[in-house]
């Protein structure tokens, strides 16, 4: 019998640390570690709140807020 394929995982944010700041008006750069699922990731999107401001579509998954 087959096992069952995890859909859960872990998110991290690895950039910025936190408790990090940064200047008014400086590109911010993100990056978010997955961990614990063995489904495919196609993007992951950033939000502020409800807005999104930006998606990374590679591994690694960075992307840099402006």
């Amino acid at each position: 019998m087959a096992q069952p394929v995890s859909t859960e995982f872990q998110v991290a944010i690895t950039t910025p640390t936190n408790g990090a700041t940064v200047a008014l008006k400086t590109p911010v750069p993100l990056a978010t570690k997955l961990s614990g699922s063995h489904l495919p990731i196609s993007r992951v999107d950033y939000y502020d709140g409800n807005h999104l401001i930006v998606s990374s579509h590679t591994a690694g998954y960075r992307a840099v807020w402006k």
